[in-house]
This record gives C-alpha cells, structure tokens and sequence, in this order.
C-alpha cells in the first residue's frame, strides 16, 4: 500500500491547486492539491509538510486529518490522507514538478480536469 498525504490550503473560502506539468509521470496536466507520497516511516503529518514544501515553497502546519480515502491504481493500492492546514507561511513558488496553480472554491473543482485524489475528495 503507498500511502499520499494531501493539503488542504483555504485561503478566503477557496482551496489551493496545482497543475502538474504535462511531462508528469503521475496524471500529466491534471490539477490536484499539494502533497505527495510518505517516506517509509515517514508520520503523515511530516509527509505533507515535507511535501507542500517542495511543491509551493509554502511552510504548513497541519492541524488534522479531516478525511481518508483508498482507492486501486492497476495493481496498487493508495491510502489518502487529506489535511486541514491551520496556517501556512512563505511565498507561494512552483516547483518544477507544477506550471500553475489557482485559488478555487470547492464546487468550482468540478469544472477542472482534476486528479483522482480532489475527485474522491468531492465524494
């Protein structure tokens, strides 16, 4: 099991997104939140900072998992794990993993191409 540990950024009632670049190995050109797979024994909360800030640049801090989700990639399965971020500091800068990203309220996600784990989160 690959266990992806997701941040929850709100800022004015809108989520952050990102847009992987299209030379993606996972879901090229699709948006998603930030975040990213745990290290081998690796607490999920350690994974998404360490994840939200090699993506945005942006220091987070956790408070909870507000949401849980598995679901089956071929032959893999996937654990999610999706924070709340009580706050967040630094400026918001794209690593190269990402060419864009945008400020949207959750029932605008629907409207984007977005990746698997933002449309189980919409379930």
């Amino acid at each position: 099991m690959l266990e992806i540990s997701k941040s929850l950024i709100i800022k004015d009632g809108k989520y952050l997104i990102l847009k992987r670049a299209p030379t993606s190995k996972t879901f090229p050109g699709v948006w998603d939140f930030p975040g990213g797979k745990n290290n081998i024994n690796e607490p999920p909360e350690g994974a998404v900072i360490r994840e939200t800030l090699e993506e945005t640049s942006l220091t987070v801090v956790p408070d909870k998992i507000v949401m849980q989700r598995s679901y089956k990639k071929g032959e893999l399965d996937l654990h999610i794990n999706y924070f709340t971020i009580l706050s967040y500091s630094g400026e918001l800068k794209l690593s190269p993993e990402h060419t864009d990203y945008k400020w949207v309220r959750k029932e605008e996600l629907k409207e984007y191409d977005v990746s698997p784990v933002i449309k189980l989160f919409l379930m």
